[in-house]
């Protein structure tokens, strides 16, 4: 499995460190910042990093881009719509200004240094896959690979879970 719901740079396998993986949070804010887009038939996991700004992975919300259909961000109390912002392919990340700012949600935060990850380190992480409800699911693991490929071949950190089948 890739870095579901974690979208960060992944630097070269060389260096094994990952500048942009989030601080510490809570599982309280994660369940707050974390939401669910929904773009062109497809689901996935966003978080807040400002109150007028999700991260997501491009190919949650490529499709409707392409094809100009809505992108709705889903928070606990509402549905709000938001438009691509900016996008890094080769990154799979996609930013999304929504066009009505939400006050309420706490961002997460994005650790500015670097942070060693290495094979069968322990784990958690928080998303929306398929299976979870629309509360979202808290997963534990440990990571499988470091200097994994995702799908297009780019860089990605490889997670194994009990949780995902």
């Amino acid at each position: 499995m890739g870095p579901t719901g974690n979208c960060g740079r992944l630097i070269p396998c060389d260096n094994v460190r990952y500048a942009n993986l989030m601080s510490q949070p809570t599982l309280s804010s994660l369940r707050q910042a974390c939401v669910i887009v929904r773009a062109g038939g497809r689901c996935g996991t966003g978080f807040f990093v400002r109150s007028d700004l999700v991260l997501t992975c491009l190919h949650v919300v490529k499709d409707a881009v392409d094809n100009q259909s809505p992108i709705i961000v889903e928070l606990r109390s509402r549905s709000v719509a938001a438009h691509l912002s900016s996008y890094d392919y080769e990154q799979d990340v996609a930013a999304l200004r929504l066009d009505d700012p939400v006050g309420e949600i706490a961002p997460l935060s994005i650790a500015a240094t670097g942070y060693k990850i290495s094979v069968r380190q322990a784990v958690e992480f928080f998303g929306f896959p398929s299976s979870a409800n629309s509360s979202g699911q808290l997963f534990h693991g440990e990571v499988d690979d470091v200097c994994g490929q995702d799908l297009r071949g780019g860089s990605a950190l490889v997670i194994y879970s009990r949780n995902i089948t």
